[in-house]
């Protein structure tokens, strides 16, 4: 198989990266929600980031993006660090 491929089955094999991804979505739908704002969202994302050694605030997002945009690019390249 596929280097990549390999390496994302093995990642989606640690329970605690599928928990943490889950909490990710949801936390994703409470600020799509309104039920928390995008600084609170930026806060607990960074959290959970940082947990997997990744630092949200490095991850190069562009300065345009939307606060949603955001937080789903610096999960997708907190992934791709991870691979």
């Amino acid at each position: 198989p596929h280097i990549e491929s390999a390496k994302l089955d093995a990642l989606s094999a640690q329970s605690d990266l599928v928990v943490m991804t889950s909490l990710y979505v949801h936390l994703l739908d409470q600020f799509s929600w309104g039920m928390i704002s995008p600084e609170d969202a930026r806060k607990a994302a960074g959290k959970f980031l940082s947990d997997f050694g990744i630092d949200i605030d490095l991850l190069g997002c562009p300065e345009n993006a939307s606060p949603m945009d955001r937080l789903l690019i610096s999960y997708k390249l907190g992934l791709m660090r991870l691979l």
